[in-house]
């Protein structure tokens, strides 16, 4: 875990700290827990890859984003991996930031890419990413709750706000973006 505070944020980043690429990033194992709070992630991703590579990789395990801008990775900002039925990971995104994730060379990014995993997020932005702001695929093995988007904003991302994979019988799997008791997002 990486906990800061409004006046004192951790800031991962490169010892140039001055474009994509100059770092891998953070990854969290299977069986791992954490807490990434008030965390300035930038300039990572190791090179290009595809967008299901992330400058922070949850892997496995429960993790929270909360408070934090994740920019300039050379792939996705976040990536997440449940395994073959979803439940081997799972993400909890509040208040947090994604911006300018994907641009180095032919990369392939989104702000936040989940596969077969649950996901909520919560009051964040997703602005400039190459390509979507957000990417959801699941498989029919898929057996978590649907994950949930709320009050956030999507804007000027290179492919989609929202990228739900079109795989047939997955429909009743896909992210809810209308919670009781929950704030709409803005597209």
């Amino acid at each position: 875990s990486a906990v800061g505070s409004s006046s004192q944020p951790i800031t991962f980043t490169s010892t140039t700290d001055t474009a994509p690429a100059q770092w891998l990033g953070i990854v969290f194992g299977a069986g791992s827990s954490g807490t990434l709070k008030y965390v300035n992630a930038r300039f990572g991703g190791g090179g290009a890859g595809a967008d299901t590579a992330g400058m922070v990789k949850v892997n496995g395990g429960t993790v929270t984003l909360e408070d934090s801008t994740v920019r300039q990775s050379s792939t996705s900002g976040v990536a997440i991996n449940g395994g073959t039925s979803g439940t081997a990971a799972s993400l909890t995104v509040r208040r947090t930031k994604f911006e300018n994730n994907g641009f180095y060379a032919s990369s392939n990014g989104d702000g936040l890419n989940v596969f077969n995993a649950r996901a909520v997020v919560e009051d964040s932005a997703f602005w400039s990413n190459k390509e979507d702001g957000l990417d959801f695929a699941v498989t029919t093995g898929y057996t978590p709750q649907p994950s949930e988007v709320s009050g956030s904003s999507l804007y000027k991302n290179g492919g989609y706000g929202v990228y739900i994979d079109p795989s047939a019988g997955i429909e009743g799997k896909a992210p809810d973006g209308k919670i009781a008791g929950k704030t709409g997002n803005v597209v």
